[in-house]
């Protein structure tokens, strides 16, 4: 750590990406007790000077604060086999110290920063649908670039900080959420244990609870109390990347909602079904539950 009542963190300056802003996002976590000054800049002498300089400067070097990963045969790379950009290297020697256990600082790497990482070296994240661009975080932040029009240094520096900002929310979000699924999967392995058909398992809460019951063979839908008082089926697809679930609703309950679902299903108090046969809902946990044992005989 660093013992100043101001750290100096130089990145470079011009057009900013995910990587350098998510980068001092992560050092504004850590130092949050201190005052930080983000430079932006390339001049040699300016960055020599810095406590801390991120994504410019051809150095990697923890011992000294310096993480570029720009240099001819980079900075490493994963064991998933992809490269460290900015954030990754900031993350791998700072992260631990804003999350709660070990296990939160490894999938907060796998989840975010990664395909940060992987955008900024080149890597393509997007292998399903070569027609449709992904709207990833790099894409949203790169939104808030200088335009051809626009006072590039101006534009860029200011719309920096604010991106700076929007990533301190993100980071401190996806720790937190994170940190809420890995609670939570006791509870779930606990309800599948108890259900006594264990293609249906039933839920008094809200858990994120795709993750943990994909692994499992038998689960087939989950049932559990909507924040609205209502009790929603949801079902389980098949790998965390896709829309193809190990059984769909219905056909017929396709889009349908109230009376109409009622009347279709069978079920009093059915609400509604989504027209993609993934989730649907009902106004009673038996309800919710009708729907579910008629889903996995249909």
């Amino acid at each position: 750590m660093i013992n100043k009542e101001v750290i100096t963190v130089v990145t470079h300056s011009g057009a900013f990406h995910a990587d350098d802003v998510f980068a001092c996002a992560t050092l504004a976590l850590v130092f949050n007790d201190k005052k930080i000054e983000f430079i932006r800049s390339r001049e040699k002498e300016i960055i020599e000077k810095a406590d801390i300089v991120v994504d410019v400067g051809k150095i990697y070097d923890p011992t000294i604060n310096r993480f570029d990963h720009h240099q001819t045969l980079g900075a490493g790379e994963r064991e998933n086999k992809i490269p460290y950009a900015s954030f990754g290297l900031v993350w791998k020697h700072y992260g631990r110290l804003i999350c709660p256990n070990d296990e939160v600082f490894n999938v907060v790497d796998k989840e975010l920063v990664s395909p940060i990482d992987s955008l900024d070296n080149g890597f393509d994240l997007n292998p399903y649908n070569k027609n449709v661009p992904s709207a990833t975080i790099s894409f949203l932040i790169g939104i808030f670039t200088a335009s051809w029009s626009e006072d590039f240094e101006k534009v860029n520096n200011n719309n920096f900080l604010k991106m700076l900002e929007w990533s301190k929310e993100i980071l401190l979000r996806e720790i937190f959420k994170t940190n809420e699924t890995i609670l939570a999967k006791e509870k779930v392995i606990e309800a599948y244990n108890k259900a006594e058909d264990k293609r249906i398992i039933i839920l008094d809460k809200t858990y994120p609870a795709q993750e943990i019951l994909r692994d499992f063979p038998e689960p087939l839908f989950i049932v559990r109390l909507l924040q609205d008082g209502k009790w929603g089926i949801k079902t389980i697809s098949k790998d965390p990347q896709g829309f193809i679930n190990k059984k769909d609703l219905p056909a017929p309950w396709a889009g349908l909602d109230g009376e109409e679902l009622q009347k279709v299903s069978g079920v009093k108090d059915a609400v509604f079904c989504h027209k993609n046969l993934f989730i649907g809902a009902a106004e009673s946990k038996e309800g919710a539950l009708e729907m579910a044992r008629l889903a996995v005989e249909y």
